[in-house]
């Protein structure tokens, strides 16, 4: 049996904010219709393959795409995990992108969670869940902010989300053999459907607007 633990992160489905360009972050919103059917594609891509356990960030968007894709799948687990939540942007949370550039010039936001303290919690949380599961398959849904700083680390920064961004419902498949490596990222469920769980070349598509 191969020790190596498969790791599909997925970004959650679309939601108002995300149309409007506003900072989520720890701001509670869900999904809005288009979101629940991105979930929705995704879930039937994945349902192709077989998992073991869905794994979830505890915020409503991450925790609504979690919920349909451990239905379609049929995976026998879904658990949440505070270390897959979102960054907290602070004051700028509910803010479209403009009113950020407006009240934050030099994009700084003094109340935000630094980055030097999400990548650690996010990629703390994914290694935890791993190791949970040696061998295994499993998915965990989080979020732009969040997948985009644990891809950057661990490519050593080749992958940067913030030059293309993720897109809502969109898939990175990592591979966890004591340390995390990434395989592929930023599939849609129409790529999923194409070409499966194939490594290939790192794709940095454009997505959706994100966060």
């Amino acid at each position: 049996m191969s020790s190596t633990t498969t790791i599909c992160l997925v970004r959650h489905g679309e939601t108002v904010w995300n149309l409007q360009e506003r900072a989520q972050g720890k701001t509670d919103i869900p999904l809005n219709e288009t979101g629940k059917r991105q979930a929705y594609e995704t879930a039937r891509a994945l349902a192709k393959e077989r998992w073991e356990a869905v794994y979830s960030s505890p915020l409503e968007r991450a925790y609504q795409t979690a919920q349909i894709i451990a239905h379609e799948t049929e995976a026998p687990v879904i658990a949440t995990d505070d270390g897959l939540a979102e960054r907290s942007f602070g004051g700028a949370e509910g803010l479209t992108r403009q009113e950020r550039r407006t009240r934050y010039p030099d994009g700084s936001i003094p109340d935000a969670e630094p980055w030097e303290e999400v990548t650690p919690r996010v990629a703390a949380a994914v290694q935890r869940i791993a190791e949970q599961h040696p061998g295994g398959r499993i998915i965990v849904v989080s979020h732009g902010g969040a997948i985009g700083c644990l891809l950057y680390r661990i490519t050593d920064g080749t992958v940067d989300a913030r030059r293309f961004g993720l897109r809502n419902a969109g898939m990175s498949l990592l591979a966890w053999e004591g340390q995390l490596r990434l395989l592929w990222c930023n599939r849609s469920a129409e790529d999923l459907e194409e070409r499966g769980l194939r490594p290939a070349a790192t794709e940095t598509q454009p997505a959706e607007p994100s966060r």
